[in-house]
């Protein structure tokens, strides 16, 4: 059994260390605790292993992953343009870069 200051070192560690993210799951709903452990078995994985290794492979997907488009290669047109010089190119000509306004 730990000690209490044993206890303290890995809770003090951890909050150093660790972020949390709560993740809430209905339990009549589609995807449970169950269903998520017994996929992270199956693969072979912890749960917290299988759940950052799901956010990953989603992340690298990009915005169309979500069903989000990008408004520049739909419409080009669509954002205004700022141009800039090409420090690397041999040629100087100002190269167009997408103008985003600050929220």
């Amino acid at each position: 059994m730990a000690s209490k200051s044993q206890i303290l070192a890995n809770t003090k560690y951890a909050a150093k260390n660790y972020d949390r993210i709560l993740l809430r799951l209905r339990k009549d709903g589609e995807t449970t605790r169950e269903k998520i452990q017994n996929a992270a078995a199956a693969a072979g994985e912890s749960v917290n292993e299988f759940i950052l290794n799901a956010v990953r492979e989603k992340m690298n997907q990009g915005p169309t992953a979500t069903g989000a488009t990008d408004p520049e290669k739909e419409n080009p047109a669509a954002l205004p343009d700022q141009l800039e010089e090409n420090p690397a190119a041999d040629n100087p000509e100002p190269v167009r870069v997408p103008f985003i306004e600050d929220p």
